[in-house]
């Protein structure tokens, strides 16, 4: 080794900034070695209080499942809305002119039509048709609040079906009966519609042929048992000679009385369960109910799913 590469190690050496190689090695043990200590003095600590931490996470553990259990069920419901240009049945210019799409025409349509659908204009018209405008009957004295029935039409294999599901009046007997006669009349109304369906299209436009079902459902919470004078107000005939509402129970079981849906297990309400959720089904569509039965066994509600089956064949 040359004296000037003496000198340049030795410069190395004592430069601060250039630690020697057996201190960084020093410190890195000693860094392992107190990383080990402390493993170690946590497994010891977590062994001395095991029985404290699992009574506290215990506690934690009972906590949440009683909290669960215990909260209100919330369910939600979600929809899609699809949105289609209605395609003329005459050759547009733009057909035979050359040029490219015009994109913002897109935009606007689209644009124009989500605003339509926000509009308080059909908000109106949609409470027309369903009925709301009209106030319910007074009840001086009682409690209440506004009620809906919501009607969907479903494609099954044996063909369109009618489905309404709806939650009617609990404490006010008047309103609860009014209920019930807007039921009866909405099916009538629509198996008019459905013997008179107008003069569809099958263009791919607005004015195309929806199905009008006769076939129907009713669901829901009455809040009412079967020995109420609304039981029989829904399933009165109809003026027009359509369908009626029956009774899916009292079909299948005849006399058998109905299995208790409410307050099963929650007394809260009642000092004895009782039915207050029916099954309506339309009498044409009441030959391919093959069963109807009560889950008396879930807790998922204070009310117990009933459960229908239909021969769709």
């Amino acid at each position: 080794m040359t004296p000037q590469s003496r000198e340049t190690a030795l410069a190395l050496a004592q430069d601060p900034r250039h630690p020697p190689v057996h201190f960084n090695a020093a410190v890195l043990g000693a860094e392992r070695l107190e990383q080990g200590f402390n493993l170690r003095d946590l497994l010891r600590i977590f062994l001395k209080r095991k029985w404290t931490i699992l009574i506290i996470f215990s506690v934690f553990a009972v906590f949440s499942v009683v909290r669960t259990y215990m909260a209100q069920p919330v369910f939600r419901a979600s929809t899609t809305l699809q949105i289609e240009r209605f395609t003329p049945r005459v050759m547009d210019y733009k057909d035979v002119t050359p040029g490219e799409t015009d994109y913002s025409d897109s935009v606007d349509f689209y644009t124009t039509n989500y605003e339509l659908l926000k509009s308080r204009t059909l908000s109106e018209r949609a409470v027309e048709d369903l009925g709301l405008r009209k106030p319910p009957p007074a009840d001086a004295g009682k409690e209440s609040m506004g009620r809906v029935a919501v009607e969907a039409v479903l494609q099954a294999p044996m063909g369109a079906i009618r489905v309404t599901t709806t939650h009617l009046e609990y404490y006010s007997n008047v309103q609860r009966q009014a209920q019930a006669q807007r039921l009866h009349a909405l099916h009538e109304e629509a198996c008019a519609r459905a013997a008179a369906p107008g003069y569809p299209t099958a263009e791919g436009g607005p004015f195309d042929a929806t199905a009008l079902p006769t076939r129907a459902i009713l669901t829901g919470d009455f809040n009412f048992p079967p020995e109420n004078p609304a039981h029989g107000e829904i399933q009165r005939r109809l003026a027009g000679g359509g369908p009626p509402y029956r009774d899916t129970w009292q079909h299948l079981h005849g006399h058998r009385p109905h299995a208790p849906t409410f307050c099963v297990f929650d007394r809260r309400y009642s000092k004895a369960p009782y039915c207050c959720d029916f099954v309506f089904t339309s009498e044409d569509l009441l030959p391919r109910a093959r069963s109807i039965e009560v889950d008396g066994a879930t807790q998922a509600s204070d009310h117990q799913p009933v459960l229908l089956e239909l021969d769709d064949r």
